[in-house]
Parts: C-alpha cells; sequence; structure tokens
C-alpha cells in the first residue's frame, strides 16, 4: 500500500526536464525582448542619425564651397564685363579705333587680367574692322553667323558671355562682347578669354582638398575641368537640373560614390559643380 502512495506522488510531480528546457527558453526570449531588444533598436536609430548627419553635413560643407565660389566667379566674370565696357565708353575710344589704339587698350585689360587674349571691333554687318591680339589673321573676318554676334545683335542686353568654343582659331576661348548703339548703328567690342586662366582663378580660391571644381554648360558639356576627369567641350556624366538655382545629389561612377553641390551663375550660363573624393579612392589609395 505505501509503495502504490509513493509511485502516485512521484508521477504527480511536474518537474521534468523538458518542463524546465522550456521554461529557461521562456526566460531568455522575455529576457531578449525586456533587455536586448532597446539596446538593438538605440543602435540601430542612433547609426540611422549618425548616417543622416554626416549626409547632412556633406550637404551643407558641399553646396558653401560651390556657393562661394560661384559667387567669386560671378564677380570675376562681371568684372571683365565692366573692363570691356568701359572702354567702349573711354572718351580716348574712337569709332573706328585708330591704328594701333586697340593694341594699347588690351595691354590695359592684360593688366587688369591675364586671362584676356584678345580685343576686336566690329560693325553692324559683322566685319571685325579692327583686331589686336595673337591671330592677326581673324581681322577683316564676317562674324555675322556666329552665335554670340547674332544673340547680341537681336537681345535686348547690351553685352554677352559665351560658352566655350574653338571658333575661327581651332583654339578654346570663350567670348565677352558688349554692344552700342550709335544713331541708326550698331558697334560691338568683343574680347576673348583664355579658359586655362579663369580655371587657374577657380583653383586658387579652392581651399579645401578634399573636393574639385568644375564647370558646365546647360547641355552639361565641361566648360571649365580638371585634366583628370574630362576635356572641354567633352560631356559631363553628373547630371545636373537646369530648372533649379541650385542643388545637391549623388553620383555612382566606377571610381564609387561621390557627392556633389550646384549652383548656377548669374554672369553666365554655367553650373558650377563642386564634387567630392570618391569613397573608394580613399581604399584605393588614391587623391
Amino acid at each position: 500500500m505505501e509503495r502504490k502512495q509513493s509511485t502516485v506522488s512521484a508521477e504527480a510531480l511536474p518537474f521534468k526536464a523538458e518542463h524546465y528546457r522550456e521554461w529557461r527558453r521562456k526566460q531568455i526570449v522575455r529576457m531578449a525582448i525586456t533587455y536586448l531588444a532597446p539596446l538593438v533598436i538605440l543602435v540601430v536609430y542612433f547609426q540611422y542619425r549618425y548616417v543622416g548627419l554626416e549626409d547632412e553635413s556633406r550637404r551643407v560643407h558641399l553646396e558653401a564651397i560651390a556657393e562661394h565660389q560661384a559667387n567669386t566667379l560671378d564677380l570675376f566674370m562681371s568684372e571683365r564685363r565692366v573692363n570691356l565696357a568701359n572702354l567702349v565708353d573711354h572718351p580716348r575710344f574712337s569709332e573706328p579705333p585708330a591704328p594701333g589704339a586697340l593694341g594699347e587698350f588690351l595691354n590695359d585689360l592684360k593688366r587688369v587680367s591675364e586671362a584676356f587674349v584678345d580685343i576686336g571691333f566690329f560693325d553692324s554687318s559683322g566685319a571685325q574692322v579692327a583686331y589686336a591680339g595673337p591671330y592677326p589673321s581673324l581681322e577683316s573676318r564676317n562674324y555675322r553667323d556666329e552665335d554670340w554676334f547674332v544673340t547680341l545683335t537681336k537681345a535686348d542686353d547690351y553685352s554677352v558671355i559665351t560658352d566655350v568654343y574653338l571658333g575661327f582659331r581651332q583654339q578654346l576661348h570663350f567670348t565677352i562682347a558688349v554692344r552700342r548703339t550709335v544713331g541708326d548703328r550698331v558697334l560691338i567690342l568683343r574680347a576673348t578669354l583664355d579658359p586655362g586662366r579663369i580655371y587657374e582663378y577657380i583653383a586658387s580660391q579652392q581651399t579645401a582638398g578634399d573636393v574639385t571644381t568644375y564647370i558646365v554648360n546647360r547641355a552639361g558639356v565641361y566648360q571649365l575641368v580638371k585634366e583628370e576627369l574630362g576635356q572641354p567641350l567633352d560631356k559631363c556624366p553628373v547630371p545636373v537640373s537646369p530648372e533649379r538655382p541650385s542643388g545637391f545629389g549623388e553620383y555612382h561612377s566606377e571610381q564609387g560614390t561621390l557627392h556633389y553641390a550646384f549652383w548656377w551663375l548669374r554672369s553666365a550660363d554655367w553650373a558650377l559643380i563642386v564634387q567630392s573624393t570618391p569613397v573608394s579612392s580613399t581604399f584605393l589609395g588614391k587623391p
């Protein structure tokens, strides 16, 4: 009788090995939910915030450089245009210019900026009636079909700054021209500038070593660019919206992911782009 009671009591006990294993699993799950889950959530949150702050810092950094350099270049271009306008309004400037006078005026311009290459005076038909510079064969050429001449004679603005192009001389340059109306005649004074000198000027303003600056036009064609990135008149792969005055973006290239900010100039139909060094370049040992 006692043996039977002992057997029943043993069978009635709930403390089996499976019970303890199940209880342990439940406790581990509870502890994980109670202690580890909030920790994981915090880690994910702070990682997300860090990435967001890093992106925001990069955006602000690039946009600040782009705005500063664009404003500096705008000022430089506007000053060159004023130099030319002041010249055509100068009391010593005759119409047409006296022989040798344009050479003196060109020297005056070069003392202001070495970017000036040559200078020419045009009548209303587009003929260059006077010239000073390193390409004397350009004198007497007619420019009536050139885009810059057509734009200047038909537009309301008194001046024009062109894109970089080759032209008759087959050398990269761009034009700044001003127009004056005397009676029923249109008179035009035009100077060409060296894009290389302009890029040197931009580079001299660049203080951050982790970025590269270049210029594109409305069609996304390089105007001024570092040789490692491309050549003037090549198509730029970085997309820049002509609808927005400025912006920030990300571009994936063969060298890695790069970020850039752009700022459209007011003086010319150009966008200045400031590009960060590709992410992968750090690991490849590139500058």
